[in-house]
């Protein structure tokens, strides 16, 4: 495949992914807003703790066959077939292990009357055990169209099932056969996308070779899967699911690009740095990009939430919700950090250095429980700044790392961070003198975001950026 070709399906790539995932949080958030607004906040704490307990399922559903499948340069029918197998049996493994936990998952968060609710939300494990496969050879080819649409169908009954339980009070039960009806449609869609049809089971011989990397790959993503959620598990310990919600709504808000977006860009740029054949220049440029664009959106957004906070989550969630507000700014600061270090993993894995990735996530973990043992002391407020301090310290340690890996130097990529963060931050310190004379109403919000908006683009323009061109680039790689 040409370079050229690899920059369009690259972009193309993005362009599908980006747009799914904002039609799928679109529809979430929308889903969120409504049960914020309308269920109690000790209600919507549990609806909280299921929906943290489905991302466990989801992350450690994947066995590690879909990163092999991914990076291997050649393969062959043995290999797909090992990879398939593979999945199911450990989809019906996990679900075992899934069953089995229930009991000792309700019990930390002192809800025993969770565990029936946690056992039938676990079958999601063994659906999605069917179509981890099919997800790696869309990466593989580049036909990230293909692992978009079976998203959007998932989401569109999720969305559609959401306002069925709202409209009949059906309750927890309700929310579970939702959540596993979506993930039914979505596996259907992808069957019907690659209609491929297994052949006889692989060998060990096999799935050792794809586990090699994949296993390190897995196993990385669920450690950080409990970096990212270990603050979730200990707030609702600790504080119960009315400040868990408290918690999770700013959380969430703040941390959309890291936690969202974010991932979408490092799932287009591994298979894409893992094809690159060029040399060191193409992947730093590749690297770089997905960079710029990354944090030249998130930054102003968070700058912006954060400068206007208590509005906003009073007009989005309501005012029962206010108190989440005096944690948002703090978080927007560590969401933006987590974004600039999301595109490492990106480099680690097209590299073969799963491990690497590995071993700073298990050290992430370690120093994040510190943080928020340490923070916990002066409630979620506490832990909101300790995650924010130790990940300041960390954050040049993994980029110093990643930059060696493909022989970046600091200056080049502080050229890429300044421009970004100087318009950001000018943005943010106009919205926050215009907010002092605009009343604090749903307008008044638009009013402010347009603002910053202006005075972004044109502080982009003065250090240079071409905003136009980048964007008929995307535009043209899509329609081509």
């Amino acid at each position: 495949m040409s370079d050229e070709l690899l920059i369009h399906k690259s972009i193309k790539g993005f362009a599908w992914i980006f747009s799914g995932e904002l039609m799928k949080q679109a529809a979430k958030a929308v889903v969120t807003v409504a049960f914020a607004r309308l269920l109690l906040p000790a209600e919507f704490g549990v609806i909280v703790i299921l929906v943290m307990y489905m991302g466990c399922i989801d992350v450690i559903g994947e066995i590690g066959f879909s990163g092999g499948i991914i990076q291997k340069k050649h393969l062959d029918d043995t290999d797909l077939n090992t990879a398939f197998y593979g999945n199911i049996v450990m989809g019906a493994f996990l679900y075992g292990i899934a069953y089995v936990s229930a009991p000792f998952v309700a019990g930390w968060f002192g809800r025993q009357y969770l565990v029936p609710f946690l056992r039938l939300l676990s079958l999601r494990v063994a659906i999605n055990a069917f179509v981890h496969l099919h997800q790696a050879v869309f990466r593989r080819k580049l036909e990230f169209h293909k692992a978009v649409i079976p998203a959007i169908t998932a989401i569109a009954v999720y969305g559609i099932g959401s306002c069925l339980i709202l409209l009949t009070h059906s309750g927890v039960y309700g929310f579970i056969v939702c959540v596993l009806c979506s993930s039914f449609a979505g596996a259907v869609t992808t069957y019907i996308l690659l209609p491929w049809t297994p052949g006889l089971p692989g060998n060990l011989k096999k799935a050792g070779e794809l586990l090699r990397f994949g296993g390190a790959m897995v196993g990385e993503r669920i450690v950080k899967f409990i970096r990212e959620n270990v603050d979730y598990w200990i707030v609702g310990k600790y504080f119960g699911p009315v400040i868990l919600g408290q918690y999770y709504l700013a959380y969430e808000l703040a941390h959309f690009w890291a936690i969202k977006v974010a991932p979408l860009i490092s799932k287009v740029l591994f298979p894409v740095l893992s094809t690159v054949s060029s040399g060191e220049q193409e992947i730093q440029t590749y690297y770089l990009t997905s960079l710029v664009w990354m944090t030249g959106i998130s930054f102003p957004v968070l700058l912006v939430i954060a400068v206007t906070s208590k509005p906003f989550i009073v007009l989005l969630y309501g005012p029962q919700w206010a108190a989440s507000a005096g944690i948002l700014p703090v978080l927007c600061l560590l969401g933006f950090i987590k974004t600039i270090g999301r595109t490492a993993g990106s480099v680690f894995y097209a590299r073969g250095r799963a491990d690497i990735m590995f071993y700073w996530s298990c050290i992430a973990v370690g120093t994040d429980v510190l943080a928020i043992m340490i923070g916990k002391q002066y409630g979620i407020l506490g832990i909101s700044l300790a995650l924010t301090v130790k990940y300041i310290m960390m954050i040049p340690f993994l980029l110093r790392i990643t930059n060696r890996l493909i022989h970046i130097s600091f200056a080049r990529y502080m050229e890429c961070l300044v421009p970004v963060v100087s318009a950001g931050v000018f943005a943010g310190i106009i919205v926050f003198i215009v907010s002092r004379f605009i009343p604090h109403t749903l307008w008044g919000l638009g009013v402010e975001w347009g603002i910053a908006s202006v005075f972004y683009f044109l502080t982009l323009f003065l250090f240079g950026w071409d905003v136009r061109q980048g964007i008929a680039r995307v535009y043209q790689s899509i329609t081509a």
